[in-house]
């Protein structure tokens, strides 16, 4: 899905084995505009399975992983252009087939124009000039890496390690979360819209059906804003949690079942409970009644109130 909801796109892999048309017999990607829900362009390749989509909110671009496959492809789905990435790391073990399954992992800047690449180290690299920054982690294979909603920092997790915070751009130590129970490991993360705040999935090594959903504040990890026992929803995850646009809920996919919870009223408020919230909006509410102003100024100040006790 695009950044500003205009359109999607859907990469289909056709298993025919009778080529009606040569061109259409292997990878296909298809944008589409939500709106009209027609097919707005379409792009055909005899690469490998698509792994990724993602749209760049900053041109008229769409950036591609598939697998097995040591580049990023960027396509220009207005000058129908491909241009190519390509991870000299990873492009060397698949060749030596060192790796089965797997696929650098990318991210766009929100505001700005470079990538974040994640294989065994991760490089920012420059759409624009093609200068790539590298950040060093130890040639461990990366399973989430990816920038905030507003692009300040990066959150990245290896398999059965930490999950660590970097902010690019301000000289900051790495901020590291570590499961603080041997017997589990962390399994999957996602940053919330007020990108203040992760929620991590963990499982125990052996119960693979009791998972706890821990929520972190990313400038105090020494222990979980909240945590939830979340157990007999399934064994595996089946992709990283999404939380809606207004970061209320938090959707997880568990093998075949989608679960919906409520986000806890002190992940999104910091120093004020759910009643003395009220009461203070109470308060507030019969104050701003007994003034001579616009109903349109007490919405803005009540919803100022609200913005003043969030994280």
């Amino acid at each position: 899905m695009h950044p500003n909801k205009t359109k999607f796109a859907f990469a289909i892999y056709n298993y025919s084995t009778h080529d009606t048309q040569p061109n259409e017999s292997h990878q296909k990607i298809t944008i589409y505009n939500t709106q009209t829900c027609q097919a707005e362009d379409t792009l055909y390749w005899d690469n490998p399975h698509v792994r990724s989509l993602h749209f760049n909110q900053l041109d008229d671009t769409i950036a591609i992983t598939s697998h097995r496959s040591g580049d990023v492809k960027i396509y220009n789905y207005t000058t129908k252009q491909l241009s190519f990435i390509t991870v000299q790391e990873a492009k060397k073990e698949y060749l030596c087939d060192s790796y089965g399954d797997i696929t650098p992992i990318i991210s766009l800047h929100p505001t700005q124009p470079v990538i974040s690449i994640a294989w065994q180290n991760i490089c920012i690299h420059n759409l624009k000039t093609s200068v790539r920054t590298p950040i060093p982690c130890g040639h461990v294979q990366h399973r989430f890496c990816q920038y905030s909603p507003d692009g300040s920092f990066i959150v990245k997790y290896t398999p059965h390690s930490h999950i660590s915070i970097i902010k690019t751009n301000q000289n900051a130590p790495l901020t590291v979360i570590s499961e603080q129970d041997e017997d589990r490991q962390f399994e999957t993360v996602a940053i919330h819209p007020n990108n203040k705040v992760l929620v991590t999935l963990s499982k125990k090594n052996i119960e693979y059906w009791d998972h706890i959903i821990k929520y972190w504040d990313i400038n105090n990890t020494s222990k979980p804003i909240a945590i939830i026992n979340q157990r007999y929803c399934g064994a595996h995850i089946g992709s990283s949690p999404s939380f809606s646009p207004s970061g209320k809920k938090l959707l997880i996919l568990f093998d075949d079942i989608c679960c919906e919870f409520k986000v806890p009223f002190k992940v999104i408020y910091k120093d004020i409970t759910k009643k003395e919230l009220l009461y203070r909006l109470f308060v507030l509410k019969n104050y701003l009644e007994q003034l001579q102003i616009p109903e349109d100024i007490k919405n803005v100040l009540t919803h100022t109130f609200h913005e003043i006790c969030k994280r």
